[in-house]
């Protein structure tokens, strides 16, 4: 469940993201109005036994509208 605290005062929409993918190998993003929060997030896909699946989350600052993003977190599948 990927849900936010969404500020009352902002002039633009904000908006928060989910990214995952395997390791090294770039990113997918799920994205949401913050307004939309809280969302249920379902990632599948097939990966081999021993690789990796990194995950972050951002949300849209008040400054610009751009993205801060969390810590990346690396799971290892079948050991996680």
């Amino acid at each position: 469940m990927l849900d936010a605290y969404c500020h009352d005062s902002t002039i633009t929409g904000q908006s928060l993201t989910f990214g995952y993918g395997p390791s090294k190998n770039g990113w997918q993003y799920k994205s949401y109005w913050c307004t939309d929060a809280p969302v249920k997030i379902n990632i599948e896909g097939s990966r081999s036994a021993g690789d990796s699946v990194d995950l972050i989350v951002g949300a849209t600052s008040g400054v610009f509208n751009t993205y801060n993003y969390g810590s990346m977190q690396t799971f290892a599948i079948g050991t996680d």
